[in-house]
């Protein structure tokens, strides 16, 4: 786990301190999901079956209820208010009013988010097991839809988007709730607009002062969602200045902490080719309260090693292959052959520009066409053409470290990861292979064959780069009219 960086966590067991959640039975349930979804991950998957049937024999509570699942959301009694105030000692006037509701601030959405995405993988495999949760997940999501649905309001700054931070990770609760997610990203996003970026909190201590801890919490769902993704830059900006000295991030006047800094970090790793994610380990371990683990204040600890855990596993990666391609919005997706339209591509020019490193990172760009489309048309038409734009837009799917594009008609954009190198090579190489992958899909029907240009520019000019790319493919197109199977492509200078 990790790579390169593991020798520099040498605390962490992560294996025993989800085995010790796991084998310590019932009582410890409430964070359960949190560590059966990293010990699958880590190849180590429990048996479902025992925990599904001991919650399908409970009875859930009322909808305000703690107990309103049949699984529990969070221990009964709250931790130590010590333990809270290492944490968000600012906050004590709250802390000391009601200590077990200010608690599950902070456990609710781990516990809730992290048990559906659990029960939700259970149910995409086989046996009763399967079965079973996916009852409980039918029996349930009302009840979530109804929680989600409250985070709209914005009320809640730092819960809300902690929530949503945790939705945005947790890809099968993401499709379950879908547009309330959207619903929850867009109302802080369009108040965050107003303010460059930055979620700002609501109530005392924080009102209207910026927020690092939501602002990355809400930079991660927009990457996640693709939705108002302009404001990527500035809050990716905006925590690099918020940055503290000791390497971390915490919010105004609150110590550093550890999950603030997991989630900016995470954020900034996956957007600037500079920051070195292999820095805030060393930190990690510093943090109180380290004295009893990963946890921030105590009994979360299998969800803050789970994170700890798959942070450490990307840390060791080359940026191209870290990098946070932000997700294409189902509008922005063409309805015809399934990858993202041509307003996508300049969104994601624009993110590049508003990143000085991105910015200035190297970018290759190929644009693609197909000679003969016209007459497979009219041989075969309009439907079978578009079925072959769809097959296209899959074959440029399969390059790895990169993202196609629908420029129009039959002409394709495939944009490598920033500093990525080599493609033009993957491009050739799918080129070659292209009458074999034909022949498999198409039989005998004569290949239509791909053209292309291949060039390299400063991520800040990918916008500009479509135009020259565009007269090169035109000028190939003049040159080379009738190219054979395998296709034509040119690297520009």
């Amino acid at each position: 786990m990790g790579g390169q960086y593991e020798s520099m966590l040498p605390t962490v067991d992560l294996r025993a301190s989800l085995d010790a959640v796991v084998l310590s039975g019932r009582q410890d349930e409430a964070f359960l999901a949190s560590a059966a979804l990293r010990r699958a991950d880590l190849g180590h998957p429990i048996d479902p079956l025992p925990v599904l049937e001991y919650w399908a024999d409970r009875t859930p509570g009322g909808p305000t209820s703690s107990r309103r699942y049949r699984w529990s959301l969070g221990p009964l009694q709250a931790p130590r208010l010590d333990h809270l105030a290492d944490w968000r000692p600012g906050e004590m006037e709250r802390i000391e009013r009601d200590p077990l509701r200010f608690a599950r601030r902070l456990w609710t959405p781990m516990i809730l988010i992290d048990t559906f995405e659990w029960l939700c993988r259970v149910a995409a495999s086989d046996g009763p097991a399967a079965t079973l949760a996916g009852q409980l997940v039918a029996e349930a999501e009302p009840r979530l839809a109804d929680e989600l649905a409250g985070w709209v309001t914005g009320h809640d700054p730092w819960a809300e988007t902690f929530g949503l931070w945790i939705l945005a990770r947790r890809p099968r609760v993401m499709a379950l709730e879908r547009d309330l997610v959207f619903a929850i990203a867009a109302r802080y996003a369009s108040r965050a607009a107003t303010q460059g970026g930055v979620v700002l909190g609501r109530s005392y201590p924080f009102h209207e002062i910026g927020l690092p801890s939501a602002t990355a919490h809400l930079g991660a769902a927009i990457a996640a969602l693709g939705v108002r993704t302009e404001l990527l830059g500035a809050q990716v900006g905006y925590l690099l200045e918020a940055r503290r000295p000791d390497g971390g991030w915490g919010d105004p006047d609150q110590p550093t902490d550890l999950l603030t800094t997991l989630a900016a970090a995470d954020l900034v790793a996956g957007l600037e080719p500079s920051f070195d994610p292999g820095s805030i380990l060393g930190l990690l371990e510093t943090l109180p309260p380290a004295r009893r683990g990963w946890a921030v204040v105590g009994p979360e600890a299998p969800f803050v090693a789970a994170e700890v855990g798959a942070y450490v596993d990307r840390v060791g990666r080359p940026f191209p292959e870290r990098f946070r391609w932000p997700q294409v919005a189902p509008w922005a997706i063409d309805p015809h052959v399934g990858i993202a339209r041509f307003d996508a591509y300049l969104d994601l020019g624009r993110l590049f520009a508003s990143l000085p490193g991105l910015g200035a990172e190297p970018v290759e760009v190929a644009f693609v066409d197909i000679a003969g489309l016209g007459a497979w048309n009219n041989a075969h038409g309009m439907d079978a053409g578009d079925e072959l734009l769809r097959w296209v837009a899959g074959r440029l799917r399969t390059v790895p470290l990169s993202r196609p594009y629908r420029d129009g008609g039959d002409e394709f954009l495939l944009v490598g990861a920033p500093g990525r190198g080599g493609l033009a090579a993957d491009v050739a190489s799918l080129f070659e292979d292209w009458p074999i992958a034909w022949a498999r899909t198409f039989g005998d029907a004569p290949v239509a064959p791909p053209r292309g240009v291949v060039g390299t520019w400063a991520g800040r000019d990918v916008v500009e780069a479509r135009g020259r790319l565009s007269r090169a493919l035109g000028e190939l197109k003049h040159r080379v009219p009738t190219p054979g199977p395998c296709g034509v492509l040119e690297v520009l200078g």
